[in-house]
């Protein structure tokens, strides 16, 4: 039965992925914007005042505000589909905390006891921050795209990388990013 349990959330992530894929035309997520994207530049407001902080003291994650580069994801629990970037970001996060100068921000609209329904299953192991009235997605102008769910932050919280990382190519964007010796090459200028 544990091992049917394990193939059947296997088979929700691959689906999952083929989902975002196909959902924008075979493309990634970065590659499904244009250069010019208005939130490109953007500064991200974190809404700390709007949001709760969930399950931060169980963490070993600690998010740090003065990272030089910070992911933020947001993830609608309400929404099957979305709730599925939570089980890809488990898979994921490592890959990206290893690096000291990069912190991780999950966002989930969700109440408390709608998250800790959910996270049962999940068993998030990164803090998150509930926000359950959609105020950062709606004060920073996110939209409902699933492509508009994840970005890299430069020191200055400005968007520098739109798209979940969770594809080879996107992932090495990001890794290029973070691990780049010219840091300054990424400090949130638009690239023309």
């Amino acid at each position: 039965m544990q091992v049917m349990n394990i193939i059947f959330k296997k088979l929700k992530i691959l689906v999952f992925v083929y989902l975002v894929i196909s959902g924008c035309n075979g493309k990634s997520d970065t590659d499904n914007k244009k250069p010019d994207d208005p939130l490109l530049g953007k500064k991200l407001n974190f809404m700390h005042h709007a949001v709760l902080p969930h399950n931060i003291d169980s963490c070993s994650i600690i998010p740090d505000m003065e990272s030089p580069y910070k992911i933020v994801t947001y993830v609608n629990s309400y929404c099957h589909y979305c709730w599925e970037a939570i089980w890809l970001w488990k898979e994921h996060i490592n890959d990206f905390i290893v690096h000291p100068q990069v912190s991780f921000f999950c966002y989930v609209h969700a109440s408390p006891d709608d998250f800790d329904e959910k996270n049962n299953e999940a068993n998030v192991e990164f803090p998150v921050y509930l926000d359950l009235n959609e105020r950062f997605r709606i004060v920073n102008g996110l939209g409902n795209s699933p492509n508009r769910q994840t970005f890299l932050l430069n020191e200055k919280n400005e968007i520098i990388l739109i798209g979940q990382p969770f594809t080879p190519e996107v992932k090495e964007k990001y890794l290029e990013i973070i691990t780049a010796k010219e840091s300054n090459k990424y400090k949130g200028e638009k690239k023309k």
